[in-house]
């Protein structure tokens, strides 16, 4: 996905949300109704904050520091830009002269052209690449309230009920999809592809802020003979034992994907050396300090790190391959211990 993709596909999502906004400031100056006009104007306050973070992606996007996200990204902007092109065309219509049951399907066909996967698949792929509230909670929040509000209107036509029930089946499917497209469904992590897709952004990060970017890979020592001798439930159950603890050893700042089989990888920002060997250290005693149904699971751990990422692409990728070979040394030196040099 080139950069000129990705800052057009953020384009349209930013352009159909401020003909969303324009149209809800037009629908609350002409209701005479103060609930209703108060209902309007909040919606379109929200569609403010959703513009703020279009513009901040924008920003980072024409900085060439967002990765890809989209596995066809010609197609999503195709359609994109057709939603687009239909939101602004709502606006010609004389939204001013709207009854009531003609303003809220009004609404409806804005927020349908919202519910595009594309909006869900860029708030979850890069809710870290913003420090405000997660603008996937933000977009939840708006569907509900206007599902909401129709709730209190849907005796004047069974329409209303309909268009509440599709909004939320909807935005429910979509969320579904995304976490699913980054989800192990075993761990509840990060798979591979949404550790790669998260990662990409952390490290635009680190290069923006000139932080060190640290690597871990983690492997369950000896998985196979766990399978073999007491089934693959049992080790599902490590797996997912294992997930946990990670989960509780790292900061909130960092991310832990299952990377792929009973391996696991953790990307930090760190502050030097020291601090590194320290997680690293907290991470294996974590794991290898309990039983899971059992049976004593340690796990070897690879490190490795960068100063200042300056080729994202490139820097991720030796930085994986780095913290793997010493995985695989610290396997060969007896398991159930930390490399960090070759």
């Amino acid at each position: 996905m080139t950069n000129t993709e990705i800052s057009s596909i953020i384009a349209n999502c930013l352009s159909i949300d401020s003909n969303a906004a324009e149209a809800y400031q037009r629908l609350a100056d002409a209701a005479d109704d103060p609930q209703l006009r108060d209902f309007w104007n909040q919606m379109a306050g929200e569609e403010t904050t959703h513009i703020d973070y279009w513009k901040t992606l924008a920003a980072l996007a024409n900085r060439s520091s967002l990765p890809q996200v989209f596995d066809e990204p010609a197609t999503v902007l195709d359609e994109l830009t057709h939603l687009a092109d239909k939101s602004r065309t709502l606006l010609e219509e004389p939204i001013e002269n709207l009854g009531l049951k003609d303003a809220f399907i009004l609404a409806y066909r804005l927020e349908f052209f919202m519910l595009h996967p594309a909006f869900e698949t860029l708030f979850h792929a890069l809710r870290s690449s913003t420090s405000n509230k997660s603008p996937e909670d933000e977009y939840e929040e708006h569907v509900d309230r206007f599902i909401a509000m129709l709730s209190i209107y849907d005796h004047l036509t069974p329409e209303f009920q309909l268009i509440s029930e599709t909004l939320k089946r909807l935005w429910k499917e979509n969320k579904k999809l995304a976490h699913q497209a980054m989800k192990d469904p075993l761990t509840g992590l990060f798979n591979r592809r949404g550790f790669l897709q998260i990662s990409e952004q952390l490290l635009y990060v680190a290069r923006r802020g000139r932080n060190t970017i640290c690597l871990l890979m983690i492997d369950i020592d000896d998985f196979k003979a766990i399978n073999d001798s007491l089934g693959h439930l049992q080790g599902d159950s490590v797996l997912k034992g294992v997930a946990d603890r990670l989960v509780g050893a790292i900061r909130a700042s960092d991310v832990v994907a299952r990377f792929g089989g009973e391996e696991f990888v953790v990307l930090l920002f760190a502050t030097g050396s020291e601090s590194i060997a320290a997680l690293a250290e907290k991470i294996r005693n974590t794991v290898s300090g309990d039983e899971f149904d059992g049976n004593r699971v340690t796990v070897s751990v690879g490190a490795s790190n960068c100063i200042v990422p300056t080729d994202v692409d490139r820097d991720l990728r030796h930085l994986i391959r780095t913290a793997d070979r010493r995985m695989y040394l610290a396997k060969a030196a007896g398991k159930n211990r930390v490399v960090r040099s070759d």
